[in-house]
């Protein structure tokens, strides 16, 4: 998010806490195992980061300075990256520890190694299989050659386009976030902070680790169905329901978040069988932590059955 000076102050800094809040959450429960899941784990810190990197943070301060606000209004968020500091500092060696490379791998097997193991069944199959003439079996060998060609080149490319996985946005995000804690310190001393709305913040973080942190895609969805979903979720993104960063940025006419639209679309997804059955409280959780929006009682069945149906007037163009 690059900092808007139509935003007030306290939209901005709520949005950065919302963000260090879930990103400490992620981070006390990483296990940092070298599977697919932490493939997506990445890609959510790549997202955490850029939003971060992007956002002009000595301006927000500035701006609290220039209008004499008060700086406790700085007083959570503080807290919040000192948190996340202190969680990267004692999980050090865990955070670098991890292979980032084989997530690569990783990545790339489960995107390509089934199709050209196929395409490499395929051309052996032709060449001890009998055909009416040489020509004929020449045709299809030709084929399938230019077709795992075809099918490399696209595997070069992707793993161009996804070389990110090999970041270490652990370290990426600690730097980032003592960045801002000295701009912080540099036009607020430290001790002037607001310690009893740190300590709230931190009796807050202590209770809510006794509860459900992180709900992982494969807790909710049915099996291969969340691929799928990426691919209405990338349309949600091209149709400004959600910005890059997967902020839930639809509003009505009068600047208030448009619930109605999520629960439309989630909707759809109960109706064409993408979540396991019984998860309505995980799936409202990870849609809430995914879009950075509070859906609340909205999502309960009673009022979500009000829409049933409604997807496909909303969305109508959508491959669900």
């Amino acid at each position: 998010m690059i900092y808007d000076y139509m935003k007030s102050v306290n939209e901005s800094i709520i949005s950065l806490s919302a963000t260090y809040e879930s990103l400490n959450r992620l981070w006390k429960s990483d296990p940092c195992s070298p599977d697919r899941y932490q493939v997506r784990r990445q890609e959510e810190y790549k997202n955490v980061f850029e939003t971060l990197n992007q956002f002009r943070f000595e301006e927000l301060v500035l701006q609290i300075v220039s209008e004499n606000l008060n700086r406790n209004v700085l007083a959570r968020l503080r807290a919040l990256i000192k948190n996340n500091i202190g969680i990267y500092e004692t999980r050090e060696n865990v955070f670098n520890g991890l292979d980032f490379w084989i997530l690569c791998k990783l990545d790339e097997r489960e995107a390509f190694a089934n199709r050209l193991e196929l395409l490499q069944n395929d051309l052996k199959e032709i060449r001890e299989q009998e055909y009416p003439t040489e020509r004929e079996k020449d045709m299809f060998l030709a084929e399938t050659r230019q077709e795992i060609i075809r099918l490399q080149n696209e595997k070069a490319d992707y793993i161009r386009e996804r070389k990110w996985i090999a970041n270490n946005y652990y370290s990426k995000i600690y730097q980032t976030g003592k960045s801002f804690l000295e701009i912080m310190n540099d036009y607020f001393s430290d001790k002037e902070e607001d310690t009893d709305i740190i300590q709230k913040t931190e009796k807050a973080e202590t209770i809510s680790e006794t509860k459900p942190e992180t709900i992982e895609a494969d807790m909710i969805f049915r099996a291969k169905m969340y691929e799928r979903f990426l691919l209405l979720e990338q349309r949600l993104i091209k149709d400004r329901y959600l910005n890059e960063n997967r902020h839930w940025i639809s509003t009505h006419e009068n600047k208030r978040a448009d619930i109605k639209s999520l629960i439309i679309f989630l909707s759809g997804l109960h109706a064409n069988s993408y979540f396991l059955p019984g998860r309505d409280p995980k799936i409202k959780h990870y849609f809430e932590t995914r879009y950075h929006i509070k859906i609340g009682q909205n999502f309960e069945r009673k009022r979500r059955e009000a829409f049933a149906g409604d997807y496909k007037i909303v969305f109508h163009d959508y491959p669900f």
